[in-house]
């Protein structure tokens, strides 16, 4: 018997069953951690960690994310190469990204932000056989997929850092795995992972950032063939939507930069652009806010509207944008009317409330001034 596997009153039902006669007290067997080796089973370990991932425990209630994290490193210590749900599970814990159901409550606490132990984890989810057993990640075809759209984005987060070199390196090898994914268009049969839709994200990053318009022009015909939604889950998650904040904004982008080189459609790709900005930032998308902020202060795919577009930068800072946060600065030191109609704006929508700008010393900085002009009865 497994202690890991059992709670404490099992262990004692087993204990008092197993010791009620003398013939049964010989069977008994309680084996610890140190012999895991030989008890643990690839089989087992992998449904282990699904179970606790997506079962609710009776004290909790909660899925238990820290479970599952332990189960897969077991498995991976154990069973290497029959690992490879176990690696991408874990490469995507170690730095999580669009490719999880981000309706799922337990990543959304996620501590991971390593992208170089992400990438070790995901190059190893690679390498490992196809044989194995597959629960969140079924069949092992999905869970390649799963795993090379993972390691392209990590890739393209690393060689954001990196020398020119290095970079083009990552980049070229980047994609190279996500063209391979997106040949096989999308079979992501559940919402676990969406290796179409985190491909076709990465390729438009890699467009964006070296172009040409002809690769602009592949970026968006890769995004729109990504599904509005996803079919119903068979591991009790909430449907998840394919194109999510990340796809909108990526859209985005894509549609900015094609509006800027084909005059002949500049309105349509402009207000397509703004359209799926402000639905990013709706979906919470970190980096949308300060975007959505440029195109209304400068009158793109619609009219010039300060207000809107000051707003949109405080709501930048709350993200952490350090875009936002340089932009909201400088319109602090150099005071205007329509900044200061933002500010109240802004207090009005709750924006400024002394317990969401709390740690933020940007927003604390804007509370304190907007509050400076404030009747004492106005404040909350």
């Amino acid at each position: 018997m497994d202690l890991d596997l059992c709670g404490n009153q099992g262990l004692r039902r087993v204990i008092v069953t197993a010791t009620s006669t003398p013939s049964t007290r010989r069977l008994l067997a309680v084996v610890s951690r140190t012999f895991k080796e030989t008890l643990y089973s690839p089989l087992m370990l992998t449904r282990r960690a699904t179970r606790s991932l997506i079962e609710r425990s009776e004290s909790s209630r909660k899925p238990s994310l820290r479970e599952a994290k332990k189960w897969w490193e077991i498995s991976t210590e154990l069973y290497p190469r029959e690992s490879r749900e176990a690696f991408t599970m874990l490469g995507i814990l170690a730095y999580p990204g669009c490719d999880v159901c981000d309706r799922w409550p337990p990543w959304k606490s996620s501590p991971g932000e390593s992208p170089e132990e992400a990438e070790r984890l995901l190059r190893s989810a690679i390498a490992a056989e196809a044989q194995g057993y597959y629960f969140l990640l079924d069949p092992a075809a999905y869970a390649l997929d799963a795993a090379r759209a993972e390691l392209a984005r990590v890739l393209v987060r690393l060689a954001s850092g990196a020398d020119d070199e290095q970079a083009n390196a990552w980049l070229d090898e980047a994609e190279a795995l996500v063209r391979g994914v997106l040949a096989h268009g999308n079979q992501a049969p559940c919402g676990v992972a969406h290796p179409q839709r985190t491909a076709a994200v990465v390729f438009a990053e890699i467009a964006i950032k070296r172009g040409p318009e002809s690769s602009l022009s592949e970026a968006l015909a890769f995004l729109d063939a990504v599904p509005d939604s996803s079919p119903t889950c068979r591991f009790k998650m909430k449907e998840s939507f394919y194109r999510d904040g990340t796809w909108f904004y990526a859209s985005a982008m894509v549609h900015k930069r094609l509006a800027g080189s084909r005059r002949d459609e500049h309105l349509e790709h402009a207000q397509l652009a703004v359209r799926h900005t402000l639905t990013a930032m709706g979906t919470g998308h970190s980096r949308a806010a300060f975007d959505a902020g440029v195109m209304a202060e400068e009158g793109f795919g619609a009219t010039v509207d300060l207000t809107r577009a000051y707003v949109a930068y405080i709501l930048g800072c709350m993200a952490r944008d350090e875009r936002a946060i340089a932009k909201v600065r400088e319109l602090r030191a150099n005071m205007s009317a329509p900044f200061f109609v933002a500010l109240g704006t802004a207090h009005d929508r709750g924006i400024l409330t002394e317990a969401r700008v709390r740690g933020n010393e940007t927003l604390e900085d804007l509370r304190e001034l907007y509050l400076m002009f404030e009747p004492l009865g106005n404040h909350p």
